[in-house]
């Protein structure tokens, strides 16, 4: 005989089956339909009975109590999912992350299942941390929302999420919600010596399909490049591949450049001093002679500067328009939208220089620490860094291009 401990909780039993049910979630518990069959046994169902649910394609059980389902259920109804990693809701959020050091994880746990359990207190607020798999709140609203299928589960095997809870019905504040986890990451990184990194989760479901324009249809590929020196800058390249911050991009294509920019300068000082030792003065110079080869030499040493270097590589190795053309060009960069096919030299040159100037300095925000670092006026803004790291990676590829033209023994390497 199935009995119940209160007359809510078999409605809210009645409830869960549906819901159960509607997102099709497989369950184990005692047929409700059928109570008679179970004799004179005497099943007593409260708060604390197991039900076992098991979300689509996952084909793996999880056991929770009653109370916890109805509370995870009640929560997903009003929660979300923002850029597919940051679970929310008011009094809990969940955080999808990765590591290189799973097996250090897995160590720790079986060690003790408390250790990566955590408090903070924020203004009497007190938020209680931990690392946490498998099942969650993050699996069931992605079920709620139908954004799965068989290739692309509620649940992935390598599921891993930083967990924060308030203790009290007071809401965690969203604006914190980054800050909370870079200081849970960072005293994981120093304690355990485990490292976390955000990894949203990936989508192989139903995701709209890439649809080609003609001109890139077309598209196919030029005789591989390599020879000295360019395995080295390739290499810089091809390590943005595996980078998905806009920051750390370009730091990236920046590298690139400046790696090409002694080459670049090497050639303007020659070619400059050539055509200086190319007149017929410098077979009997005199003091005036010496000296404008001199102010030469004082000009061209501004290029040591990284600014300047940066400067020179872009207005050299450059083609504006074609930037224009196939990248995405963030709008700080002013100048870019008065560019034409037909725009002069002196305007495409001015605006080569304020796309330089922004690497630079874009490079220096990004780069330095200094709390009391200023600002140049020519930084990138923040809401923009995703399409300026587009627009960079054209720009070191063009680099790379003329890079390659140039004889070997040109090229300055390592």
């Amino acid at each position: 005989m199935i009995k119940f401990v209160d007359d809510q909780i078999h409605d809210l039993i009645i409830e869960l089956f549906a819901y159960f049910k509607e997102y099709r979630v497989d369950y184990d518990f005692y047929d409700l339909d059928s109570m008679e069959d179970y004799g004179d046994e005497e099943i007593l169902v409260d708060y604390e009975s197991e039900v076992i649910i098991e979300l689509p394609y996952t084909g793996e059980g999880y056991g929770l109590t009653l109370g916890e389902c109805f509370e995870a259920i009640a929560e997903v109804q009003k929660a979300s999912i923002i850029d597919n990693y940051k679970y929310l809701s008011s009094e809990h959020v969940l955080v999808r992350v990765n590591s290189k050091n799973i097996e250090r994880i897995q160590a720790y746990r079986n060690l003790s299942p408390y250790s990566f359990e955590t408090t903070l207190s924020i203004n009497e607020q007190l938020i209680q941390f931990d690392l946490v798999e498998g099942l969650t709140n993050f699996a069931l609203l992605i079920t709620q929302m139908d954004n799965y299928d068989k290739h692309s589960p509620p649940i992935y095997y390598d599921d891993l999420f930083i967990e924060m809870r308030s203790e009290s019905e007071v809401v965690i504040d969203k604006m914190i919600i980054d800050e909370l986890v870079q200081s849970y990451i960072y005293e994981l990184s120093t304690s355990y010596d485990i490292d976390l990194f955000t990894s949203p989760r990936v989508d192989y479901w139903g995701g709209e399909e890439c649809e080609l324009t003609a001109a890139e249809e077309k598209r196919r590929l030029r005789p591989l490049v390599r020879g000295r020196g360019i395995n080295d800058v390739l290499t810089i390249f091809n390590s943005a591949a595996q980078i998905d911050d806009p920051e750390f991009l370009i730091l990236s294509y920046t590298k690139v450049i400046e790696f090409v920019s002694q080459t670049v300068v090497k050639k303007e000082l020659l070619d400059t001093v050539l055509n200086k030792l190319d007149s017929p003065r410098a077979l009997s110079p005199d003091a005036d002679y010496v000296l404008e080869l001199e102010k030469t030499f004082e000009d061209l040493g501004s290029y040591k500067k990284d600014k300047e270097a940066i400067r020179l590589t872009i207005e050299t190795c450059c083609d504006l328009v074609e930037i224009i053309k196939i990248s995405s060009i963030p709008p700080h960069l002013k100048s870019f939208a008065k560019i034409t096919i037909n725009s002069s030299k002196d305007e495409k040159k001015h605006a080569l220089n304020e796309l330089a100037m922004s690497v630079s300095d874009t490079r220096n925000k990004i780069a330095h620490a200094k709390t009391n670092y200023r600002v140049k006026g020519n930084e990138c803004p923040s809401d923009q860094l995703e399409a300026f790291a587009k627009c960079l990676k054209v720009v070191s590829s063009q680099v790379i291009r003329w890079f390659f033209r140039q004889h070997e023994n040109s090229r300055i390497i390592r």
